[in-house]
C-alpha cells in the first residue's frame, strides 16, 4: 500500500515469495502467503504503472517454527536410588537454537532447568512416573513432550521358623510370608536348609537328621526378575 506512482497509477503488483512457489500478480496491493518451512526468504515486489513502467523492491522475511522436544533415558528400567541419565539431544530447534531444557521427573522433586541437553535423576521409591520435558528456543518458542518411566526395586526376603530350638527329626515350619515384593509380585521362594536339601514355597517344613548349627538361606524372586536373600542360623539339638 505504500507503493505509489508520482505521475499516474499503479496497475499491477507482482510478488515472488522466494520459496519456489509461482509468482502472483494482482491489481491490488494486499496479498497473503503461507510458507511451508522455516528459513529466510527474499521477497520481491514488482509494481507496474499505467505507463508500463516498473519498479521493484526486495525484503527478507524470516519464517520461524516451534522446536520439537524429544528425549531418551538410561537405564530403561532403573532401580530405586539408581542414577538415571536423561538425554534430550534428539530435540530439534527448527530454526533457532534450543536455549533451555526444563525437566519435571513426576515424583514431586523440584524441576530442573538447564542449558545442557543431558541431566540425571534418582527416584526414591518404586512406581510409574511421568516425565515432562519442555524445550525453549532462541526465538522464544517452546515445545513439550511427556514419557513414562517404571522404577523397580529388589524384593525383601524375610522368614520365621518354629520351633525356635528344634530337636533332631522334629518337623520345623519355615514361613516366608513376611517377605515383600516392593514393586512386582514374588513368584518364587527357594529354601536352602544348609544340610544339602532344599525346597520351594511360601511355607515349607523340614526335619534335620542330626544336631548342629545350620544356615538357612531363603531366596525370593519377583515378577521383574529381581532376587534377594536372607540367611538365618538354626540350632538343632
Amino acid at each position: 500500500s505504500e507503493s505509489y506512482d508520482p505521475d499516474g497509477d499503479i496497475v499491477s503488483y507482482k510478488w515472488n515469495f522466494g520459496d519456489g512457489s509461482p509468482n502472483e500478480t494482482l491489481p491490488t496491493p494486499l496479498i497473503e502467503h503461507k510458507y511451508s518451512a522455516y528459513g529466510n526468504y527474499t521477497v520481491t515486489l514488482v509494481v507496474t504503472d499505467n505507463d508500463g513502467l516498473e519498479s521493484y523492491i526486495q525484503k527478507t522475511v524470516t519464517v520461524i517454527d516451534y522446536p520439537t522436544a524429544n528425549f531418551t533415558y538410561s537405564p530403561d528400567t532403573p532401580l530405586v536410588g539408581e542414577t538415571v541419565t536423561f538425554d534430550a539431544s534428539e530435540s530439534e530447534p527448527n530454526g533457532g537454537t534450543i536455549v533451555s531444557y526444563n525437566w519435571d521427573f513426576g515424583d514431586n522433586s523440584a524441576p530442573v532447568n538447564t542449558t545442557s541437553p543431558t541431566t540425571t535423576h534418582a527416584y526414591e521409591s518404586v512406581g510409574n512416573y511421568t516425565i515432562t520435558l519442555t524445550v525453549v528456543d532462541s526465538e522464544g518458542l517452546a515445545d513439550t513432550v511427556s514419557g513414562s518411566i517404571i522404577v523397580i526395586n529388589y524384593p525383601i526376603a524375610n522368614f520365621t521358623y518354629s520351633p525356635s530350638y528344634p530337636l533332631v527329626n522334629e518337623t520345623v515350619t519355615f514361613d516366608a510370608s513376611a517377605s515383600e515384593p516392593d514393586g512386582g509380585t514374588i513368584v518364587e521362594y527357594f529354601w536352602d536348609f544348609g544340610d544339602g536339601t532344599n525346597a520351594t514355597g511360601v511355607v515349607v517344613t523340614h526335619a534335620y537328621k542330626e544336631f548342629g548349627t545350620f544356615l538357612v538361606n531363603l531366596t525370593v524372586t519377583d515378577s521383574e526378575g529381581l532376587s534377594n536373600s536372607q540367611i538365618q542360623e538354626i540350632n538343632v539339638r
